[in-house]
């Protein structure tokens, strides 16, 4: 995965979780939209998927989602669906990414990441999303999320602390 992407989403976790407050965060928890790089479980209950695009490129290949496929896997795994739904992309790809996000889903929001010295200031919201839906799935994303946390704990200390 490249650097960018990881340090955008380092930066995502600690601006949501201390900034903001949220109840939880993680990173790559499965949605009915795929894989969320950040997702945000806030007090107030609502989930907002964070999808990260560091190119144009990257970003075009959200086309290649189908919705047949979102629905199958809503269906067939019962993935809940985020309340709200962002793009997060470096400032260079902020024009393009608005005129994207309104065409795939004027719902979808755009979030700006400029690499300042605090995370506390790196992120500007560029266009707010909308409710993609007001259904209450906290539930199984606050149990999906807690798994993730605690499955990315466990493998951090083997890594630090390995069994011999």
């Amino acid at each position: 995965m490249n650097n960018l992407t990881n340090q955008i989403k380092a930066s995502l976790l600690s601006y949501y979780k201390f900034k903001i407050g949220a109840k939880l965060v993680a990173t790559e928890v499965a949605t009915n939209h795929g894989t969320a790089d950040v997702l945000v479980l806030t007090k107030s209950m609502k989930v907002y998927e964070i999808e990260i695009k560091i190119s144009i490129s990257d970003l075009k290949n959200e086309l290649k989602k189908n919705d047949k496929n979102t629905e199958y896997r809503k269906w067939k795994y019962n993935y809940p669906s985020p309340n709200k739904y962002y793009f997060c992309v470096p400032s260079s790809m902020l024009e393009y990414t608005v005129e994207f996000a309104s065409k795939l889903n004027n719902k979808y929001g755009v979030i700006e990441y400029r690499p300042t010295k605090y995370y506390m200031n790196r992120f500007r919201i560029i266009k707010k999303a909308s409710f993609l839906h007001i259904l209450n799935d906290t539930g199984k994303y606050e149990n999906a999320i807690i798994q993730r946390i605690d499955n990315d704990l466990c493998r951090r200390y083997s890594l630090l602390y390995p069994i011999k």
